[in-house]
C-alpha cells in the first residue's frame, strides 16, 4: 500500500505543478486578444529500436486553434525504459516549437511519469504551428523486450488568451524494443494457464539457444522437433523464438509469444506449427527477460504412427562459446552402421570463420578445414569428415575454432544409427 501511495502522491504533485505553471501561462497572456474557438489532435510516434540502445519520440500536434501552451503527463514503461538522466530544466525534453517557446519538465523518484509545459517567452504571442512540439529521449533496457507503450495524460491546451482549447483526440505511442540480433517479431500468440503438475522442466534461464530444431522428409526417414515452454516468473513473460536457419541465404523467422504466470505452452511440430515452414533445418534462439523453463527433443515418426525419440539440451546463452574458445566433440564416427555430422551455429552480429580440427583416437591429426557461417545460420555436412580416409573409423575427435574477432556460436555433433536410425545428440565442450 506504501508503494500505491507514492505514487498516487507522485501524480498528484506532477498535476499540481502543471496546473500553476499553466495558471501563470494564462494570467501572463490575459491581455492577448481571443483565438477562434477550435480543436487539436496530439499524437506520440513510435519507433523500432534494438534492446540496450537510446532512442527518441516525437510528440506532435495537429489542427489550427492558436494554442499559445500546452501541458501535459508522459506515462512510459519503466520495466523497459529510462530516462537518460534526470530532465532538470529540460535537459531531456528537446522542444521542435520555435525558438520564441520554452519547455519546462519534471519527473518523480518513481521515474515513470513525466510532465512537460510548453509556453511562449516573449510578445508579441505568436500560436504554435501544426507539426512537431517536443521530442522525449529514452534508454530501453538491455533485457527489454516487446512494446514499451508511450502514453499521454491531463492534456491541457490554451490560447493567447488562457482560454481553454479543445482537445479532440489523442494517439498513444511508444518503442517496440527487439532482440539483441537486432530483430522484429510479426506475430503473436498467447497461451492459457495450465496445471502445475503439467509443467516441462529443465533449464531455466533468461536467453537459451535450442541447437538443433529439424523438419525434413526423405526416403528413409521424416524428421521433426518438438519445443515446450513454461513462464517460472510471478508476472507474464514476453518471449521471443528466433530460427535461425541451415540454408544459405535463408531469412531468419521471428515469433513473439506471451506467457501469462505459471503458464506453458508448446508446439509437437515447432518448424510447421508456430513459424509455417514445410522443411528446415537450423538452431532457435529463445530470449526473454523473465525466466522461461523449456523442453525439446527431435524424433522420426515411424510407420507404426510411433516415434524415435532424443531429447535435445535447451542451453543458456552465457554458455556459448566465444572468440578465443575450442568447442570439443569427441567419439565421432564413419562406420558402415554410424555415422556422425558436425553443425556449427553462428550466433554473431557478424560472418565468422572457423578453423575445423579432425583427430583420431591417439591425437593424431587426420586433417584441418576452414569455413564460413553467415551471422544467425548454422553449417554442416563437412568434407572433412566425408573424407575416403575415414571409412570405418569411430572414435574421432574434432576441435572448433573461431578466427574471426568477436564471435559467438555454439557447435553440436549428432550420430545416426544407419540400421534404426536412432540418433545420438552430443553438445561441444
Amino acid at each position: 500500500m506504501a508503494g500505491s501511495n507514492d505514487s498516487k502522491r507522485h501524480s498528484e504533485s506532477l498535476r499540481l505543478g502543471l496546473a500553476l505553471a499553466f495558471l501563470a501561462i494564462t494570467l501572463l497572456f490575459a491581455s492577448v486578444s481571443a483565438a477562434e474557438e477550435a480543436g487539436i489532435r496530439i499524437r506520440v510516434s513510435s519507433v523500432s529500436v534494438s534492446a540496450g540502445s537510446s532512442s527518441e519520440v516525437e510528440v506532435s500536434m495537429e489542427g489550427e486553434a492558436g494554442t499559445a501552451a500546452i501541458a501535459f503527463i508522459v506515462d512510459y514503461d519503466a520495466s523497459k525504459l529510462v530516462l537518460d538522466s534526470d530532465p532538470v530544466a529540460g535537459s531531456k525534453v528537446e522542444i521542435q516549437a520555435p525558438s520564441h517557446f520554452q519547455a519546462a519538465s519534471w519527473v518523480g523518484s518513481d521515474r515513470t511519469s513525466l510532465g512537460v509545459v510548453i509556453f511562449p517567452i516573449a510578445k508579441p504571442l505568436r500560436a504554435l504551428q501544426p507539426g512537431p512540439l517536443a521530442r522525449l529521449r529514452f534508454r530501453t533496457l538491455s533485457s527489454a523486450i516487446g512494446l514499451a507503450t508511450i502514453r499521454l495524460r491531463d492534456i491541457s491546451a490554451a490560447d493567447g488568451r488562457g482560454k481553454s482549447v479543445n482537445v479532440t483526440d489523442v494517439e498513444d505511442g511508444g518503442i517496440t524494443v527487439s532482440s539483441s540480433l537486432g530483430l522484429r517479431s510479426d506475430e503473436s500468440i498467447r497461451s492459457e494457464p495450465v496445471p502445475s503438475d503439467e509443467m516441462p522442466a529443465q533449464n531455466p534461464s533468461h536467453s537459451l539457444i535450442l541447437p538443433a530444431a529439424i523438419r525434413f522428409d526423405d526416403e528413409s526417414a521424416r524428421w521433426r522437433s518438438s519445443l515446450d515452454l513454461f513462464n517460472a516468473a510471478p508476472n507474464p513473460a514476453a518471449v521471443r523464438l528466433i530460427l535461425l536457419p541451415s540454408s544459405p541465404g535463408a531469412a531468419r523467422i521471428t515469433r513473439d509469444v506471451l506467457l501469462e504466470p505459471a503458464a506453458s505452452t508448446g508446439w509437437s511440430d515447432v518448424i510447421r506449427d508456430l513459424f509455417g515452414i514445410e522443411e528446415a533445418r537450423g538452431a532457435l534462439l529463445v530470449e526473454s527477460r523473465d525466466e522461461i523453463v523449456a523442453r525439446s527433443s527431435t524424433y522420426q515418426l515411424l510407420p507404426n504412427g510411433g516415434r524415435l525419440a532424443q531429447s535435445i539440451p535447451v542451453i543458456p546463452l552465457d554458455r556459448m562459446f566465444r572468440s578465443g574458445d575450442t568447442a570439443h566433440l569427441i567419439g565421432l564416427e564413419r562406420s558402415d552402421g554410424r555415422t556422425t555430422n558436425v553443425t556449427i551455429v553462428n550466433l554473431g552480429f557478424a560472418a565468422a570463420t572457423f578453423e575445423l580440427e579432425l583427430l583420431d583416437a591417439a591425437g593424431k591429426r587426420l586433417g584441418v578445414t576452414e569455413t564460413t557461417v553467415p551471422p544467425g545460420q548454422s553449417a554442416s555436412d563437412f568434407p572433412l569428415l566425408s573424407a575416403p580416409g575415414l571409412a570405418g573409423r569411430s572414435g574421432l575427435a574434432m576441435n572448433i575454432r573461431s578466427l574471426s574477432d568477436g564471435a559467438l556460436f555454439f557447435s553440436y555433433a549428432s550420430t545416426v544409427d544407419q540400421r534404426s536410425g536412432s540418433p545420438l545428440f552430443q553438445s561441444a565442450r
